[in-house]
């Protein structure tokens, strides 16, 4: 791909198309992005029966480590020992930070990644604003609201939103790569501590560079991408756990063995939207690669990006995993589809084929996640939330077995082994070589003095290839009551068991569980064993 050289057509110059409607645009997307998070904010506050709560478990994990962290210097889910849980090592930073200075409070997630959300699109009015009109930008920032949906992630309480915001200077740094190459080296530091997934841009960035012998800025988005990696991966071996954060390791997708390939179509089969998003992307490489050099280039790393991702990391879960790679690439389309009358004619068919299918693909997405939102606080106020508060009320600092760690770590003191393997480097190191077996739980839980168990019992059934799942319980744990809560399509199951795992314990494990069951909300029943 050849070097940037020629400058953009009179018709489409940066001061021209910036001066017409400069902030209209930006204000519509603004208004766009605060009153439909408002509806869906009030939506899940009435479904989770009048409380504030997060859509997902997962977000309670970041707060659970940033609270251990500012109020006891342990950069773990629980102040007694060092796990490594979270994916994002910087948004954990700025939580911790923010606890110090103002407190540990439950909303200050929501504020953070609502606040990163709505900075994305003011990036994303600057990255626009070189190439499109005013009233091509305003639909265009609309789109990106919608498509992310940055109207859903943005109120997860998650690092998605700070990612987005930061892979979107990546790519505006990518575009002037040759002016200020050592800014690339801060901005791919940053968007890979964000997310690891950072990593998709960088290692197509550099190859991009290097195609073009363009040495240095490739030397500096290296260098960058492999800081934060290095940094975070020798604190965490300091503490005898994985090079990489415990989500990454357990959570990314292998390629080895003769299915690979059949892995890989079935990925891209799985998340449509993506796939159409990458082929409309290549497409308007191939055809924008001599009139438009500059535009191609962005598209062939935002593709190659979005490739890599289907390939080797996650999507789906409250939309949150690919929402970087939707918003890149519909700014880098719309780019893309203002400047055709400079690309061959002959591609513009198959393009405006792939962009149709892409925006219906999004627009069903985005629909399905606005109904969602507010049953994913429920679901999470009916299970996590319930097992928080029991455990808060009747077992505030003991040591506790459990698989969805999030919520029961943040709201009380307890010592938490973690059977999933995230939050548990013993386990973790177990799965990753197989040895994860019924003697390795029972020894875990005697080592940590384990008295109750919270736990779903689909997911120790025996051998599996899903990181979530683990061996037998042992059969000496004696289940006193299952929790049953609907939803279960959006939860990781909808029963909960409660084990006392010295039988001693059992007596008063049912006492206390029968003392709550008063206190547990509608649509939640509380099963005892006989």
């Amino acid at each position: 791909m050849a070097t940037v050289t020629a400058p953009l057509p009179v018709e489409t110059s940066a001061p021209a198309i910036a001066n017409r409607g400069r902030g209209l645009p930006l204000a519509i997307a603004l208004a766009l992005y605060c009153g439909i998070t408002a509806v869906l904010l009030f939506a899940s506050y009435q479904a989770a029966d009048r409380h504030f709560v997060y859509a997902l478990d997962d977000s309670y994990i970041a707060m659970a480590i940033a609270r251990s962290l500012a109020l006891h210097g342990v950069w773990g889910v629980t102040q007694f020992a060092f796990s490594s849980a979270s994916s994002s090592p910087l948004f954990t930073l700025i939580l911790a930070s923010l606890y110090r200075l103002t407190g540990v409070h439950q909303v200050t997630s929501l504020v953070v990644s609502w606040m990163a959300g709505a900075f994305t699109i003011y990036q994303a009015d600057r990255f626009l604003r070189e190439h499109l009109s005013g009233p091509a930008r305003t639909v265009s920032l609309a789109i990106v609201v919608m498509a992310g949906p940055l109207f859903i992630v943005g109120v997860l309480g998650m690092e998605h939103t700070l990612h987005l915001a930061l892979a979107l200077a990546f790519v505006s740094g990518f575009d002037r790569a040759d002016d200020r190459p050592r800014r690339l080296f801060v901005i791919t530091a940053l968007t890979v501590a964000a997310r690891y997934e950072g990593l998709f841009l960088a290692g197509a960035a550099a190859a991009v560079f290097a195609i073009e012998r363009r040495w240095r800025p490739m030397f500096w988005i290296v260098a960058g991408a492999a800081f934060p990696v290095a940094a975070y991966g020798a604190f965490a071996v300091a503490h005898g756990s994985y090079f990489l954060p415990n989500s990454v390791a357990l959570k990314g997708t292998s390629m080895q063995g003769w299915l690979a390939p059949v892995v890989v179509l079935v990925k891209f089969w799985v998340a449509p939207q993506l796939t159409a998003l990458a082929m409309g992307l290549m497409i308007s490489a191939i055809a924008l690669r001599k009139g438009r050099p500059r535009v191609a280039q962005l598209a062939v790393v935002v593709a190659v990006a979005g490739m890599g991702h289907i390939i080797f990391a996650r999507g789906g879960s409250a939309f949150r995993y690919e929402a970087y790679l939707i918003v890149l690439a519909c700014l880098v389309l719309a780019v893309a589809a203002a400047c055709w009358r400079d690309s061959a004619a002959s591609m513009r068919y198959p393009f405006v084929i792939t962009l149709a299918l892409a925006v219906g693909l999004l627009a069903v997405r985005s629909v399905k996640a606005a109904v969602a939102l507010p049953e994913y606080s429920r679901a999470i106020y009916l299970q996590q939330w319930q097992s928080a508060r029991f455990l808060r009320a009747f077992f505030p600092s003991s040591s506790v077995a459990a698989n969805d760690i999030g919520a029961i770590s943040f709201f009380t003191d307890i010592h938490c082994t973690d059977l999933a393997g995230l939050a548990d480097s013993r386990i973790f190191f177990a799965k990753k070589t197989g040895g994860y077996t019924t003697d390795l739980v029972r020894s875990e839980a005697a080592v940590n003095r384990v008295q109750v168990a919270v736990v779903y019992d689909g997911w120790f059934t025996g051998p599996s290839p899903l990181y979530w799942k683990g061996p037998p319980l042992p059969p000496e744990w004696v289940r006193v009551a299952e929790l049953r809560t609907p939803h279960s399509e959006i939860l990781g199951g909808d029963v909960v068991s409660f084990y006392a795992i010295d039988p001693a314990m059992a007596g008063p494990l049912r006492s206390a569980l029968s003392r709550f069951e008063q206190a547990l909300p509608r649509g939640d029943r509380l099963t005892f064993e006989r």
